[in-house]
């Protein structure tokens, strides 16, 4: 609002020019368009919100393109820096899971340990797994988890802790969407 109230004085049009400028028409345009794409920005998984933060940066750059783009240098050199240091320093306090999303598909025979005590192991290990289904046959059953793997070491401990349990016959990990 700023931007539109004065944008005929960062303009240097004097009070005596034959102009008439309605700079709110371009603010409402910039905010029109702004908000579809902060909007699009903001995905919704579960009880998870995922994008917020890109959607304020989007408002943000915008304010300062608009800030820019009518004259106001400083004010958009202002508003670069503070929000910079917004997004710099805040990102300390936000909660940000950075696991690797997988799916397990288990195969085990009857020399298997029990799926309550694999899923305990799995849980020890930190790669917080959730049953997605089982599916028993004759001799086998088939077993499906959803995990969570930290960025670095998740997978790595995971074939290896899978390594050293009896009765796993095969191991399957895919990505999810």
């Amino acid at each position: 609002m700023v931007v539109s109230t004065h944008l005929a004085y960062y303009q240097h049009y004097g009070p005596n020019d034959f102009t008439e400028i309605d700079g709110s028409r371009i603010a409402a345009s910039v905010v029109s368009g702004i908000g579809f794409l902060a909007g699009g920005a903001i995905l919704r998984t579960g009880l998870s919100i995922q994008g917020l933060t890109t959607a304020a940066g989007l408002w943000l750059v915008a304010a300062i393109g608009l800030c820019a783009g009518g004259g106001m240098y400083y004010e958009s050199v202002a508003a670069t820096i503070f929000g910079m240091c917004a997004l710099t320093l805040l990102r300390r306090f936000e909660d940000k899971d950075d696991r690797i999303r997988r799916r397990l598909v288990l195969t085990l025979t009857d020399a298997a340990v029990p799926t309550d005590a694999l899923v305990r192991k799995l849980a020890a290990l930190d790669l917080l797994p959730t049953i997605e289904g089982w599916n028993r046959d004759s001799a086998q059953r088939q077993l499906t988890l959803a995990l969570r793997l930290p960025r670095a070491t998740g997978e790595a401990a995971l074939v290896q802790a899978l390594e050293e349990e009896p009765g796993i016959a095969k191991m399957q990990l895919e990505a999810t969407s």
